[in-house]
């Protein structure tokens, strides 16, 4: 993962395809839910879409790669079902499942899963290393490699200069949440998690994930780290609430946008719907095998649900603070055509 690709990760979860305004089309498995690539993560700390976890202590994909869960039984790496707990963890889990659901921590299956650890790390380095410890590797790894590529957009086309000024005029605004030089805001004031309201559609699945950094854990155990032992760590406060996502290298990105996948261009995230700019596909994109474009067309994004109706999704807009209406994720609606490929071109250009 060190040849400087955009490698990001997408969880697979259910995800809907808001098929129209009455109906939510149906819940697939193998949905996206896009987490930023490591690009400078130095720079955008804290990250994760909710904001909980700084470079330090990168888990998720360690821990869904080699669930607890795994070890109620003998596994690959060997039998450890006798390993017992000497104590009981005083912390938090994961929940990743749906929002009204929760998960407790097994102190048996967490010390089974650090003996696998200890035991492989003996044979491979000659030392013994629990999970956190990998995940403190892993962290450092990922901090100490940019991974950003030359960027081939021409930096003096005409093109790219118009996008940069309607990037940074106030009333597109796209600046005021990305900016220079990583192009993700991160300096917001008394908010820890630097995660703010949805300002694109969101459902019911967008907020399947409730974290707790292992910094917190840490924190709430009483344990001191040798490495920022004053980071008391971050939880997530509400479900919903993301992070700017940042744009540098944005041009090598998979065609997957916005914190659940749903957009699969630039054009997508930051037009209107219905806006003129908006092309065709010459494949239409598919999600867990169902065609998600009528006709191939490009849909915007840069909405939030509208209804006269209290349904069940604009509550959890109303939950989730964000804003109802369009324009919400920059003022784009008045640009003309040309000036939508030049704001594109622009983000393009970003290095």
């Amino acid at each position: 993962m060190s040849d400087g690709r955009a490698w990001g990760v997408s969880q697979v979860l259910s995800q809907e395809y808001l098929d129209a305004e009455a109906n939510s089309g149906p819940v697939m498995i193998g949905g996206s839910m896009n987490v930023p690539q490591m690009r400078g993560l130095f720079g955008i700390q804290p990250f994760f879409f909710e904001g909980v976890i700084s470079g330090y202590e990168p888990r998720s994909m360690i821990m869904e790669h080699c669930p607890s869960d795994d070890f109620k039984k003998p596994t690959p790496q060997g039998d450890f079902t006798g390993v017992g707990a000497h104590y009981i963890p005083k912390g938090h889990a994961d929940i990743q499942s749906k929002m009204e659901t929760s998960q407790t921590i097994e102190a048996d299956l967490e010390e089974r899963r650090d003996e696998m650890f200890r035991r492989q790390s003996r044979e491979q380095f000659g030392k013994s290393f629990n999970l956190r410890d990998f995940q403190r590797f892993v962290g450092e790894w990922q901090m100490h490699e940019s991974r950003l590529l030359p960027n081939p957009f021409d930096q003096d086309h005409p093109s790219i200069e118009r996008g940069r000024l309607l990037f940074e005029d106030p009333q597109v605004g796209c600046i005021s949440c990305h900016t220079a030089p990583h192009f993700a805001k991160k300096d917001f004031p008394n908010n820890p998690n630097q995660a703010l309201p949805p300002v694109t559609i969101f459902t019911v699945r967008d907020g399947s994930f409730t974290l707790l950094g292992k910094n917190r854990e840490d924190y709430e155990a009483g344990r001191r780290r040798d490495l920022e032992p004053w980071d008391q760590g971050r939880a997530e406060t509400k479900q919903g609430h993301f992070t700017t996502f940042p744009l540098r290298g944005i041009w090598d990105r998979p065609p997957s946008f916005l914190h659940n996948g749903l957009a699969r261009t630039l054009m997508e995230v930051s037009a209107v719907p219905g806006h003129p700019a908006l092309g065709k596909f010459k494949y239409e994109p598919l999600t867990g095998g169902y065609p998600e474009r009528p006709d191939n067309q490009e849909i915007g994004f840069n909405m939030t649900f509208i209804f006269a109706n209290a349904e069940e999704r604009v509550k959890l807009h109303r939950i989730a603070e964000s804003r109802l209406g369009f324009d919400t994720h920059g003022g784009t609606s008045q640009l003309t055509r040309q000036q939508m490929e030049d704001l594109v071109n622009f983000m393009n250009s970003i290095e």
